[in-house]
């Protein structure tokens, strides 16, 4: 039954359009580290990005001044 309604209710297409939105993911100047964070998770998971790939995938993601900061 739940397999039933799991395959019903999820979205073929939801990996596609979590890997695209997660290639253009980046921070924002004004959002908050921890709202950036949850959200680079959350797409990371469901496109299946390996978690060997999170720190160069973050760091990638971060604005320049927080990347400056990270430098020192």
């Amino acid at each position: 039954m739940f397999q039933l309604l799991s395959d019903m209710y999820t979205d073929p297409a939801e990996k596609e359009q979590a890997t695209e939105d997660f290639r253009a993911l980046v921070m924002l100047c004004t959002q908050p580290f921890f709202e950036f964070k949850m959200e680079f998770l959350r797409l990371a998971g469901l496109a299946e990005v390996p978690p060997v790939l999170y720190v160069d995938e973050l760091y990638s993601k971060l604005t320049d001044k927080l990347k400056e900061l990270l430098a020192l």
